[in-house]
This record gives structure tokens, sequence and C-alpha cells, in this order.
């Protein structure tokens, strides 16, 4: 509610006379900003362009899978990408590149859990977006002190997602996908891209 009354107002730490008849204006939750740890940040879109910095906590991922599995070298890294610029960390225990096998909900948990606790004591004061298809995986990483949710399954693999952003009042990012990493290239078949992901993401 106090939110809500800053943006009638404009009284916010973000752009100057911030306000619900002046969108686009967006929420920046920081350090589990909707849990209460800390204020989320106001922000006008096209303003500041913000930079998220992709963390794998995985064996397999594109780029960087293995190189940051470990917490020290994980934390490390998320010190260089807010040092470098990032406004967002995108932590994520389970690659989802084509192929890629399906990681047991205790060993993800545990994946993500670590770091971001480690990221936390480190004292890095960004905001985390937890990359993950399952409920109780983002469940133990807002615990955690995550503040977002980014689901590349757009809520269709677990159901029981939008449950959790509703009990944390957690933004949510849907993303769209096909199957799952096994079938996905299967069926990356479209007439139309652009309709039928939107159509998808508005059902």
């Amino acid at each position: 509610a106090d939110l809500v009354e800053r943006l009638k107002s404009g009284a916010a730490n973000g752009p100057a006379g911030a306000s619900l008849d002046l969108w686009p204006v967006q929420v920046l939750p920081a350090a589990g900003g909707l849990m209460g740890r800390k204020e989320g940040a106001l922000w006008r879109r096209g303003e500041q362009t913000l930079i998220m910095g992709i963390l794998n906590i995985t064996p397999d991922s594109f780029s960087d899978g293995g190189d940051r599995f470990e917490t020290t070298a994980a934390v490390q890294a998320a010190k260089e990408m807010i040092s470098d610029g990032a406004h967002i960390l995108d932590i994520g225990g389970e690659s989802t590149r084509p192929g890629a096998a399906e990681v047991a909900v205790e060993e993800e948990v545990t994946r993500v859990v670590r770091v971001i606790k480690g990221i936390r004591e480190a004292g890095v004061d960004a905001t985390i977006s937890i990359d993950t298809r399952k409920a109780a995986v983002a469940k133990a990483a807002i615990e955690a002190g995550a503040d977002w949710i980014n689901d590349v399954s757009g809520g269709d693999f677990d159901s029981a997602m939008f449950d959790v952003a509703k009990e944390f009042l957690a933004p949510i990012i849907l993303m769209h996908m096909k199957g799952t990493p096994q079938t996905m290239n299967s069926l990356a078949v479209y007439t139309s891209v652009v309709d039928e992901v939107g159509d998808h993401l508005l059902r």
C-alpha cells in the first residue's frame, strides 16, 4: 500500500515525478524488496538500460557451465558482474539448453541456495532473479534472498509457480518454451512466431 501511495504522489528514490499517471513505471526489488528486507526502487523504462548478469550454477550450460559451479567462484563472479555495471543477477541451477537433462529438485535447490546465501552474506546488494521452472526451487531461493522468479517455461512446467509468486509477492518473468529441453527443438515450428508466442503467454 505504501508503494502505491509513493507512485501516486511521485515520492520515490527513482525518477522525479513517478506516478500512476505517467507510466511506464516499474518496481525494481532490491535485496528481497517485496519481502520487506529492503524497500524496492522505482525506475522509468527508457531512462536507463538495466543490465542482467547471468550466473549458471551448472556443469553443462551454454557458456559458463562448470566455471562457476563452486560457491566461492560463483560469489566472486557475482561481485565482478556488479562491479562491471550489472544491476540484476540471474542465477540458475539447471541448464535448459536443447537436450539438457532435467535436474532433481533437491539438487537444484542445493546449487542455487548456497550461492544466493553466499552473495547476500558477502554484502552484495543487487536484485537477484532465480532462473527455474520449479516452484519448490523458486520458494527456497526467495527464502534465501532472491527477489524475482524467471521461469523459462512460462509457468507451464509447474503450475504451483504462480502460488509461490503470490505467496511472496515476487515479480515473475514468464518466458516461452515448447515442450522441455529434451523435446524443444523438434517442437520449434511456427507459422507466425511473434503472434504464436504472444498468444501462448496471454493464455
